[in-house]
């Protein structure tokens, strides 16, 4: 998970920052919780879904963790908000609002991933910080199939001529 300041974090029992440049990774500290799966920023604040069904709150300064709640969700393996403000999770084919205050899971929808048995993570094309619409594909224009097809047949007449000579 990147931070506003693109700084990349990871994290199983201990938070770490990875260099992209160089793949090294530092660690931070210890959680004090193991990891289920994705890390997400909500707020300014880092969390995580801990391997024993809580929301955890970690600090990117020191790695401590604080459970914020239980998620009443099991193997939550994916994390994300698309407007840094409201947090998702993914649990098998099952999406959910995640509270950060109490850490309870809210039921949204059931999706059927190309992957069988679920997803294994989750992200939002605005925390890649893509911009534009999802789900759009830009199309060429006729007139440059025009422009292609005007530009091959004068090649095969420059051909023809050139081998007439």
């Amino acid at each position: 998970m990147f931070g506003s300041d693109r700084t990349l974090y990871m994290a199983g029992n201990t938070l770490y920052t990875v260099s992209t440049t160089s793949a090294t990774t530092t660690a931070i500290g210890s959680i004090g919780f193991q990891s289920g799966g994705d890390l997400a920023f909500v707020g300014g604040y880092l969390y995580m879904a801990s391997d024993s069904n809580k929301l955890i709150q970690v600090n990117v300064n020191t790695g401590l963790g604080t459970k914020i709640g239980d998620l009443g969700v099991s193997q939550m393996f994916g994390l994300a908000t698309p407007d840094n403000a409201t947090l998702y999770g993914v649990a098998g084919q099952n999406i959910y609002t995640i509270n950060v205050s109490t850490g309870g899971a809210t039921f949204q929808s059931t999706f059927n991933p190309i992957l069988s048995g679920g997803a294994f993570g989750l992200s939002f094309y605005t925390e890649a910080g893509a911009t534009g619409t999802p789900g759009t594909t830009v199309v060429p224009e006729p007139g440059i199939f025009a422009v292609l097809g005007i530009g091959l047949v004068s090649m095969g007449f420059a051909r023809r001529r050139k081998a007439n000579y």
